[in-house]
């Protein structure tokens, strides 16, 4: 925590030498012993946009700590960056063959599979999630996310209702029962949630980028760009935030061909698999 926080109160100050000094200090020192230390690092490493040594710290620190499920989590996650799916996908089924009822690796290759746009196969693990740890909203939510790709909306929409009227503050519910809106084109009511969340909290992850790309949809392309501009800090390493910002240039009321290329290039050097991406940049180039 000490580490944390110091790094933290120096890119605070704008001392941000500093902090790469202290990081690598801590990493030669510690690295070979302290998990927590490698995660530290390769969570500031991923923040900075420097994967590769990122993963490496990260591994080290799922392997120091096998037990704990963050440590895996950002180790796997870390992989998906850099366009390892089947690296990922194996590391997830040695987990789930050490540890078969945890709904949490299950969850994640669901997201592995929902990743690389093989949607059924997605489905299927995260209905197994939810029969495994029923009582946990988030693998709820996931399988409402790849219901809306398999145009099953009345069935997403009524998880999210479901689990909205036990729990009507989980913003994630909230933000998905905006996208099944919005994939049904009932988007005043997909704004209505949106504004909501942003009123209560203006810097909340991905509620930004989800009402700009709502804008965009709405074909209300200046708001739009506003909305890009401020969820540009929080979502950076988001691959769906330089895809749809990438849709929004290109269009007739942009025109910013060079500058969509770029945030299309950026989404699939995060996220290898993504396919609409792959088209929509095969489509300019």
């Amino acid at each position: 925590t000490y580490h944390n926080n110091y790094i933290q109160a120096l890119e605070n100050l704008g001392q941000h030498d500093k902090a790469r000094q202290h990081i690598e200090q801590i990493l030669e020192k510690y690295g070979p012993i302290a998990p927590s230390v490698n995660f530290i690092c390769g969570d500031y490493y991923y923040k900075h946009d420097k994967l590769d040594k990122a993963e490496q710290c990260l591994k080290k620190a799922a392997e120091l700590d096998i037990k704990n499920e963050k440590y895996q989590q950002f180790y796997i996650r870390s992989l998906l960056q850099t366009g390892k799916q089947l690296e990922a996908d194996k590391y997830c089924q040695e987990l789930i063959s050490k540890d078969p009822k945890n709904a949490r690796w299950i969850n994640t290759v669901g997201y592995i599979c929902f990743d690389a746009f093989d949607l059924e196969k997605a489905a299927d693990y995260f209905e197994q999630a939810c029969k495994l740890n029923p009582n946990d909203p988030y693998n709820v939510t996931d399988l409402a996310m790849v219901l809306c790709d398999l145009n099953r909306l009345d069935q997403a929409e009524n998880l999210m209702n479901e689990i909205l009227n036990k729990q009507p503050n989980f913003i994630s519910a909230q933000y998905r029962l905006a996208r099944i809106f919005e994939y049904k084109n009932e988007y005043k009511k997909s704004q209505e949630i949106y504004l909501k969340i942003i009123k209560i909290d203006p810097n909340k992850a991905k509620m930004n980028m989800g009402y700009a790309h709502l804008l965009y949809l709405m074909k209300e392309y200046d708001e739009s760009m506003k909305y890009f501009e401020i969820s540009k800090n929080v979502d950076k390493n988001n691959p769906w935030y330089h895809y749809w910002r990438g849709l929004l240039l290109i269009t007739d009321h942009f025109k910013q061909y060079n500058q969509a290329i770029e945030l299309f290039e950026k989404c699939l050097e995060l996220q290898a698999t993504h396919h609409k991406c792959h088209y929509s940049l095969a489509n300019l180039l």
